[in-house]
């Protein structure tokens, strides 16, 4: 059973495309699967358009709290073994998710690694990504490529053993990835495409 966990705030352009995309390409994996559509506070229409849409799982949030948070909420309310986390707003790749799934069963976590041919990532948000995984590098002698990356399958209880140091915000995933990495569960890597998003970003570099 794979619990399929996306936050959205403000993705009125693409939302309904992306969970469509999703549960096209899940409809086709021989398992059991569910879309958590975490919606964290959004100011357009992305509620009005999300209660429109069938078979997805709704938490409606009249304030913003944050990636992190949504995510959390949104593994709270799973049934799912696996977690699958996607953003809403069109950058990863979805057609990449069966391969993710695949490995699933042989790692504690597979990670969508921002490496592929086509990779969309501006200049200052590419400096502070290279800063961060020096400073990581430096800290625990481990070289991460993508410390960050939005997309990626891990198993349910791989989160929870951390849930009290998991923050709010979007650190959330680095933060997992580190811990995972430092007591050696076992990480597969897997190059995908990174697009620019579609509506505006919601990161303050």
């Amino acid at each position: 059973m794979i619990s399929v966990v996306i936050p959205a705030f403000n993705e009125e352009i693409i939302i309904a495309e992306t969970i469509e995309n999703i549960d096209s390409v899940l409809r086709k994996q021989k398992t059991k699967y569910e879309i958590i559509i975490v919606n964290d506070g959004s100011t357009d229409r992305t509620e009005e358009i999300l209660n429109n849409c069938d078979d997805i799982i709704l938490i409606n949030r009249n304030m913003n709290r944050g990636y992190g948070f949504s995510i959390k909420e949104g593994i709270q309310k799973s049934t799912g073994d696996f977690i699958l986390i996607i953003d809403a707003d069109g950058s990863y790749p979805v057609d990449e998710i069966p391969n993710l799934i695949s490995e699933s069963s042989s790692y504690d976590m597979v990670i969508g690694e921002r490496s592929g041919k086509n990779v969309s990532i501006g200049l200052l948000n590419r400096f502070g990504k290279l800063i961060l995984r020096l400073l990581i590098y430096f800290l625990s002698s481990i070289w991460i490529k993508d410390i960050n990356s939005g997309l990626r399958i891990f198993k349910k209880e791989l989160i929870l053993k951390y849930w009290s140091i998991i923050p709010d915000g979007f650190s959330l995933t680095t933060t997992l990835t580190v811990a995972s990495l430092l007591e050696k569960h076992e990480i597969k890597f897997i190059p995908i495409d990174y697009y620019e998003r579609i509506g505006k970003s919601k990161i303050r570099p």
